[in-house]
């Protein structure tokens, strides 16, 4: 049985994405899925090995249910794409990309019911 804990991300998770979530094509080769995820961000920050700088980079990032890949695909995986169409209607094309050590994904809750997926904006049409 769940905790109140994992009920509460998992009630949270499914309004977040019925309330606050965007439209999104979710491709891994032909396959092809439409789901909804909340948009959001990540910021790393990591040292440069060659010139000892420290760099910033901001992923663009989308919290999709778990769920709601069980029927067309494991897991997020890299080279995975996300199509998002914005209200002018342009369609805007991300790739799940590891940002320096990272993974491509992370678990968005202890619940296990939301994944945080990391992409890199590949192109605009």
């Amino acid at each position: 049985m769940a905790n109140l804990l994992q009920n509460a991300a998992a009630w949270f998770a499914a309004k977040t994405a019925s309330h606050a979530a965007a439209t999104i094509t979710y491709r891994r080769g032909a396959t092809t899925a439409t789901l909804t995820a909340t948009v959001s961000q990540t910021v790393f920050r990591f040292t440069d090995p060659a010139s000892g700088a420290t760099v910033r980079y901001q992923s663009r990032d989308f919290l999709i249910l778990a769920a709601d890949l069980v029927d067309d695909f494991s897991e997020p995986a890299r080279g995975d794409e996300i199509d998002e169409v914005d209200q002018a209607g342009n369609t805007h094309t991300y790739r799940l990309l590891p940002i320096n050590e990272e993974p491509v994904w992370r678990w968005n809750d202890n619940a296990r019911t939301q994944y945080r997926v990391h992409t890199k904006l590949m192109g605009t049409a």
